[in-house]
């Protein structure tokens, strides 16, 4: 996915949006066969650049990059939430497009056990689906702008990769080295912990539905009834 400055700059927002769409079209199309990903706009603050909804299959990117003079942060948000789009995909309609199981199991864990910025940002940070949508939008981002000479990308790559050098470097002294792997072991227990709550819940739901109901005997269980009553008769 690639948008050039200079056609960005010339671009009204709504413009933008729309070359934003154009881009995720066709990478959708490649490796998301008959999926629909709609691409919109939202205002949040300068901490939330872009999300995912599931439901909806939509991405929406923050305005204020939007707004922006250069496409860099944009597309960057853009690259992340649209892996969130193919790890969603993976996870519930091509496990066969996991490169690994742990992958996979990420994919179809992570989600339903994620740890949110608000609860823990580190955590959110360390958590597999996270790492994978920011490392995949890194190399994306890379094979876009990097051999274009572009000194406006040179200076956007080097702040980011200064903030999460600063952001591994607190995780590392405020969990451990290991933070990842702790992440990823919270994730799993949460989602186990909402699928046993989901079961139980299930359970107690068809026992209030029919309290105290007699079991039918099977047909084998009737006959032989019926052969002990006889009998008694």
């Amino acid at each position: 996915m690639y948008i050039s400055p200079s056609q960005w700059q010339q671009m009204r927002p709504a413009e933008r949006i729309d070359a934003l769409q154009a881009q995720i079209d066709i990478h959708a199309a490649h490796e998301q066969p008959g999926k629909q990903i709609a691409v919109g706009r939202f205002n949040a603050g300068p901490e939330v650049r872009g999300q995912f909804d599931r439901e909806s299959g939509s991405i929406m990117v923050n305005d204020q990059l939007i707004n922006q003079d250069t496409p860099y942060a944009a597309m960057e948000t853009l690259h992340h939430e649209y892996r969130h789009a193919f790890q969603d995909y993976v996870a519930n309609e091509r496990p066969d497009l996991a490169t690994s199981a742990q992958q996979l199991t990420d994919f179809q864990k992570n989600p339903s056990g994620y740890i949110h910025p608000d609860t823990d940002h580190m955590m959110y940070r360390s958590q597999p689906i996270e790492v994978d949508a920011r490392n995949y939008a890194r190399q994306s981002m890379e094979a876009a702008y990097g051999g274009q000479q572009d000194p406006g990308y040179t200076e956007f790559r080097q702040s980011r990769d200064q903030e999460d050098a600063a952001y591994q470097q607190l995780a590392e002294l405020s969990i451990g080295p290991d933070h990842e792997q702790q992440a990823r072991t919270l994730t799993y227990e949460i989602h186990d912990l909402k699928q046993a709550q989901s079961h139980s819940e299930e359970v107690r739901r068809a026992t209030e539905q029919s309290p105290d109901q007699p079991v039918s005997p099977t047909q084998e269980e009737s006959e032989e009834q019926q052969q002990t009553t006889g009998r008694k008769r």
